[in-house]
């Protein structure tokens, strides 16, 4: 998998009031997301390791005092992970305690299921979904900068619906995500090929792209869309992550794109 390098300076920039900044000090780094009432965004996994042991978990990724809580997690900031292997979502929020918990239900909540060391895995993405009565607010990611030149990071690429991003903190440009040498799957219909859905936080609204057999990805929200061979353009975001449909599972090798990370 090909990837846009993104610089890593060496002294601390300020990112107040920039939406999805990334900076490093040594080894260390943090990102910064803007969110805004009511709205939902697809969030990269981890582009740091919080907890220096390579395992990031809700607690480790958030800390206890960033997102919004309470009693109630329709009121709280929710995250939603994706399982794979069940095709549903796990939904947490934090508690006035400043502890995660599982969310799916009201009965769920109630019962104080802790989740603070669930995992969420490198290379995959999540929901975050602010609510619609809470100010706009920033949070950040801190911890230790993953890769370096010699790094990479095998991600698992399930068949089906699976949430996905860059374990590195690096944007991603569409046409790079996966190619047929990577164990991508394409065609001429885009419902047989492997699929990318981007989700535009603005607009609150998905872009589909499908994999051709030229190895190109096209856009595909319609047939007409598709049949016009509008080729994509855009990149994912560092901060962002997409939907990865695939047609029959594999693994990509993705190897860090920048040279040095520290």
């Amino acid at each position: 998998m090909k990837r846009m390098s993104v610089a890593l300076v060496a002294l601390i920039v300020a990112a107040i009031g920039v939406h999805a900044a990334v900076t490093s000090v040594n080894i260390v780094g943090y990102n910064s997301v803007a969110l805004e009432p009511g709205q939902r965004i697809i969030m990269s996994a981890p582009l740091y390791d919080p907890s220096g042991d390579g395992t990031n978990t809700l607690i480790s990724v958030f800390g206890t005092d960033q997102l919004v809580q309470s009693d109630y997690p329709t009121s709280a900031d929710r995250v939603a992970l994706w399982d794979t292997v069940t095709s549903s979502y796990q939904y947490y929020a934090q508690w006035t305690d400043g502890h995660f918990y599982k969310a799916n239900t009201a009965d769920e909540w109630n019962d104080g299921i802790l989740a603070d060391d669930d995992v969420i895995p490198a290379g995959a993405s999540f929901w975050l979904i602010h609510p619609a009565a809470s100010p706009s607010s920033e949070i950040s990611i801190l911890g230790e900068v993953k890769g370096g030149s010699s790094d990479t990071q095998e991600v698992a690429i399930a068949i089906g619906y699976q949430l996905s991003a860059s374990p590195y903190a690096a944007e991603i440009a569409i046409q790079d995500i996966a190619k047929i040498a990577d164990g991508a799957t394409p065609s001429d219909y885009p419902t047989s090929a492997d699929r990318i859905v981007t989700w535009d936080p603005v607009a609150q609204a998905y872009q589909t792209y499908a994999l051709w057999t030229d190895d190109s990805w096209y856009k595909a929200n319609t047939a007409d869309e598709w049949n016009d061979g509008i080729a994509a353009t855009g990149t994912v975001p560092i901060s962002g992550g997409f939907w990865y449909i695939s047609q029959t599972g594999f693994t990509l090798a993705d190897a860090c794109p920048y040279s040095a990370a520290y």
